[in-house]
């Protein structure tokens, strides 16, 4: 079967092969919604609507930068895939011709400025080119354009038009699998290529023609209507795993800012790693690795991996709405629909429908499906729409989150030189002044006046400080507070109390001044309120003991040590113990135990050291280390949009962390009077 019988058969819809591979190999034909456009070409080798053999999207992408090779004759400037369709495509011919590689994208991003064209026939019609270096488009050079069919050549032409009005040039080259162009579309190209001055040549796996009848247009919306399936949404719920991707932040994730040669051979050999970890995890051997929209290569280097492991296909989700018919012969026979999860368009608002869709992923029919999607597009919406909706077709999902690389904003503008006056000889414009502008540089003043500076900065905690400690104002700590202070979605009730890198200036002047006093009492006082509000007051306090720390730890009712693995920090917990042990009629918190921080689990002399400070039961380690992983880096940006536990402390990441706060809030429970405590082996029970 090819996937056009069903609807040729009943429609009378036939594909015609001008040239190239027979057109059946490459697609077949399905109904959409449209009445402008009311059918679809589903590609049999693009791994986008139909899940494919990995290893077939591949080679079907190399074998377009075969076609490409031939038609260029110099090395291409660069290559430009479309979203959404085409990204991995693109990218496959690239990868093929050694060359940098942009696609195109809809998800908006500050900071860049676009080169913007449309794309006529799409639901989701506006195309963004978001290059992190703008002099991408300017190169010298032919530049490649790949899309998965050519119907009219619209896009490519709007696309050609906007790159010479930026940087002209001799030649472009448009690659597509399935060229289906009109004798007067391939006129208009080349109508256009000479009023550009440019020259357009045009490559592909296949050409030829689609025949519809007379009336198809209705005819398909009224077949639909009677023949168009709904699944069912009862079904067992399958096995949720979030996985760790363990990506570099500083790696691309694919085109969209563009990508060099090199940055995509690391890519290849990252995903081949991460591919491996994943292996280990499947529940059988029917595999599904599932991209979403824009991001198709990455998931595609995964499949790859993977089908070492097991017999594997790749498709991905979609913005196209197609109408499904579970009968032989047509190519669309199940589909899932679900809210989108990522819905920043080149406006910054919502950009196409609000709805999104992943076909032929029919229940049972694979063992595993692993999602692979970015951290911007990890939302509460995916957790309540995709990742539901998955779960009920499989035994297992595997999610993976992958870093979203961001681009870095533009360098301010180089400042002017200052000339003259003339001197002597010099004329005024040999005369340069090497001079820096510091008026907005704090500098030395007198107390009061650096006082004054830092409350002006802005109303964070330092402010309330200085204020009750330095001042004896009637200032109110809540004032200062930060409500939401959370992006998990479950975590809503964190206020945060934020301070600034002021705090170091005001505690010189607390010192110079002699106010510990007063600063031990608002401490006290501010937690004796807090401690009323809340369930659990947490103080992050900076490394050595100023005297706001010492405060915090006579005040406190509890305190906690995260202790790298290292000969400093093991050091530095030694003294802490001392300092605690003096002057012991002035108070101090209790010690709750020592958290393992920032260990490297490849590293022979962080587990030397993790052992040593487990040997030493005053520390009353913590069962679970923390590790350094990418994951806890990336989960410091603060995202804009609310997103679940799991997609922003991933896999074991995630676990370990909950499974501290738990032994954590356990400690406490333990702690508090009346309860039993059982302390580290060998440490007496108190109450």
């Amino acid at each position: 079967m090819t996937g056009s019988e069903w609807v040729a058969a009943h429609l009378g819809a036939a594909l015609h092969t001008d040239a190239g591979r027979p057109l059946e190999e490459l697609v077949g034909l399905a109904l959409r919604h449209n009445p402008k456009r009311a059918h679809l070409l589903v590609s049999h080798v693009l791994g986008k609507h139909v899940p494919t053999e990995p290893g077939a999207v591949h080679a079907a992408g190399r074998e377009l930068g075969v076609r490409v090779a031939a038609a260029l004759p110099e090395p291409p400037a660069l290559v430009i895939g479309y979203a959404e369709t085409a990204t991995a495509l693109g990218h496959c011919v690239a990868e093929y011709l050694g060359a940098d590689y942009l696609h195109s994208t809809r998800r908006a991003v500050s900071g860049l400025t676009p080169v913007q064209f449309r794309e006529e026939h799409s639901h989701a019609a506006e195309h963004l080119l978001l290059p992190e270096f703008p002099e991408w488009l300017q190169r010298p050079g032919p530049i490649v354009l790949v899309d998965d069919e050519f119907s009219t050549g619209a896009t490519a032409l709007n696309t050609v038009r906007a790159l010479q009005r930026l940087h002209p040039r001799e030649r472009y080259v448009l690659a597509c699998l399935v060229d289906l162009r009109s004798a007067v579309d391939r006129a208009l190209i080349e109508s256009v290529a000479d009023e550009l001055g440019t020259v357009i040549e045009v490559v592909h796996l296949g050409a030829g023609s689609i025949e519809l009848p007379a009336g198809f247009a209705g005819r398909a919306e009224s077949l639909a209507a009677e023949h168009e399936t709904q699944d069912p949404v009862d079904a067992p719920i399958g096995q949720l795993v979030r996985h760790e991707s363990g990506w570099p932040l500083a790696l691309r994730d694919g085109g969209r800012h563009g990508i060099t040669a090199s940055d995509t051979v690391a890519l290849q050999e990252t995903a081949a790693r991460l591919a491996d970890t994943l292996a280990s995890e499947l529940s059988g051997s029917s595999v599904l690795v599932l991209g979403t929209e824009e991001l198709m290569y990455l998931p595609l280097q995964v499949a790859l991996g993977l089908r070492w492991h097991a017999d594997v296909r790749i498709s991905s989700t979609t913005r196209s709405p197609v109408v499904v018919i579970d009968e032989l012969g047509y190519p669309i026979r199940h589909g899932l629909q679900f809210a989108a999860h990522d819905l920043s368009g080149p406006s910054g608002a919502a950009s196409g429908s609000a709805e999104r869709f992943a076909y032929n992923v029919a229940p049972g029919r694979f063992s595993d499906i692993v999602l692979v999607v970015d951290d911007v597009a990890d939302t509460v919406d995916l957790d309540a729409g995709l990742i539901p909706a998955l779960r009920r077709t499989t035994k297992r999902l595997h999610v993976v989150t992958i870093p979203s690389f961001r681009p870095l904003p533009p360098p301010p503008p180089p400042a002017r030189p200052l000339h003259g006056p003339q001197f002597g000889s010099y004329r005024r414009d040999e005369v340069s002044w090497l001079l820096t502008d510091l008026s907005d540089v704090p500098l030395e003043a007198p107390t009061e006046e650096r006082e004054e500076a830092i409350q002006s900065g802005g109303r964070t905690f330092v402010d309330f400080l200085i204020g009750a400690v330095l001042k004896q104002s009637s200032s109110k700590w809540q004032d200062y507070l930060v409500g939401g202070a959370s992006d998990i979605d479950d975590a809503r009730s964190i206020d945060l109390l934020p301070s600034d890198t002021h705090l170091t200036l005001f505690e010189r002047e607390v010192s110079k001044g002699e106010h510990e006093r007063e600063l031990r009492k608002t401490v006290g006082a501010l937690l004796g309120e807090a401690r009323l509000l809340y369930d659990l007051v947490l103080i992050d306090s900076a490394p050595g003991l100023s005297v706001l720390t010492e405060s915090w730890l006579r005040e406190a009712d509890f305190y906690i040590s995260p202790t790298r693995p290292d000969y400093i920090s093991t050091r530095g917990l030694k003294f802490l113990r001392q300092f605690r042990e003096r002057d012991p009629d002035m108070g101090f918190a209790e010690p709750l135990g020592v958290i393992i921080n920032m260990k490297d689990a490849h590293a022979p002399e962080d587990a030397q050291y993790e052992e040593w400070l487990r040997q030493d039961v005053e520390n009353y380690c913590f069962r679970q280390p923390i590790l350094r992983v990418s994951s806890l880096q990336a989960a410091t940006r603060f995202a804009p949009r609310p997103r679940s536990y799991w997609a922003k402390y991933p896999g074991q990441t995630g676990a370990s962390l909950r499974e501290l706060a738990a032994e954590l809030l356990g400690r406490l429970a333990m702690a508090q009077p009346g309860a039993t405590y059982r302390g580290a082996p060998g440490r007496a029970a108190r109450t």
